[in-house]
């Protein structure tokens, strides 16, 4: 156990850097906001038992601490050390699915062909199917112009 914190350490300034880029209100690939819960002890001990901690960064072959399956928060027991690439590739799994399939998704090809259905009537304008979908206007020109949604007829 880690007596006294000395807060001018790299490891602390490490730490720190972790734990305030993990509150940019991101989320994890099921939608619940992403908390960092660990204690720096926690944190310090988990990156040493690795025999990592002088691998850390973003370069290739560098490591990094990653959530399993990329889902939940940073806490004992959710976390592991693995290779930068190791981790986007995890992340890249959920965001790469198209359609219903990405798990980020709000609407599902039935909801786009309605929208286009009733915005070539005249009858709804974009902002009108956003209100109704629960989505941006921006979302809903991406939709009518098939900058999105290209696989839905």
């Amino acid at each position: 156990m880690h007596e006294t914190i000395d807060k001018s350490s790299k490891e602390w300034l490490a730490y720190n850097m972790h734990r305030v880029s993990s509150h940019k209100r991101r989320t994890d690939r099921n939608g619940n906001l992403i908390e960092f819960r660990l204690r720096f002890e926690q944190w310090l001990d988990i990156w040493m038992a690795s025999g990592k901690w002088h691998k850390r960064g973003r370069l290739k072959g560098c490591y990094c601490m990653s959530r399993h399956n990329d889902i939940g928060h940073y806490e004992v027991g959710n976390v592991k050390i693995i290779t930068h690439s190791e981790n986007v590739s995890a992340a890249m799994k959920g965001i790469n699915s198209w359609g219903e399939n990405n798990p980020k998704s709000k609407l599902t090809e039935k909801d786009i062909r309605d929208i286009r259905a009733l915005y070539s009537t005249g009858n709804s304008s974009r902002s009108k199917l956003a209100e109704k979908y629960n989505v941006s206007c921006s979302t809903i020109y991406r939709v009518l112009y098939r900058h999105t949604w290209k696989h839905v007829a």
